[in-house]
């Protein structure tokens, strides 16, 4: 192979798995692997995300490690196609989740949340109100804050309250 890819083989051994493992990380999307050109049955794996996915292991491992990382605002402890925190912001399926909460209802966060279009809000919610989730002055309180982890988690979990009693 070349030095940017690995077999299957010298993946699992870099992770300490099996190989049967190493393929249920590849199908769960934990991993990526390719074919192998001019081997249809064998697969490699790039070097760097086995070396990603192993970092990623041995901070679950220690706990006391991975806090100050993700506190930090480093690499995440858990990767999410619905959430990414990056520069000091908070993105729920690319859309700034402070900009949301100032401008979308409830209902249109919820849809983008669950189906990945706000616009899917009319027809999950048909018949209600819209409501707003965050009081404009909660925005201002958050804006008062010097550090942006504190606005972003205030407004997080404004966020998830009022999604939270929009589902009862």
């Amino acid at each position: 192979m070349n030095d940017r890819f690995l077999t299957a083989q010298e993946a699992a051994a870099e992770l300490g798995i099996s190989l049967a493992t190493l393929y249920a990380y590849a199908s769960r999307g934990m991993l990526r692997s390719e074919a192998v050109p001019r081997e249809p049955r064998a697969r490699r794996y790039p070097k760097e995300d086995v070396l990603r996915l192993k970092d990623r292991k041995e901070l679950r491992k220690e706990p006391e490690k991975a806090a100050p990382k993700a506190l930090s605002w480093g690499m995440p402890v858990l990767e999410s196609a619905l959430t990414l925190i990056r520069d000091g912001r908070l993105y729920y399926r690319g859309r700034d989740a402070v900009e949301l909460a100032r401008t979308a209802t409830v209902e249109e966060v919820a849809a983008l949340l669950w189906t990945g279009d706000a616009g899917e809000a009319q027809r999950l919610f048909a018949g209600e109100p819209p409501r707003h989730i965050v009081d404009r002055r909660e925005i201002q309180r958050a804006d008062q804050f010097d550090h942006p982890d504190v606005a972003v988690a205030l407004v997080e979990d404004l966020l998830f309250v009022r999604l939270a009693a929009a589902a009862r």
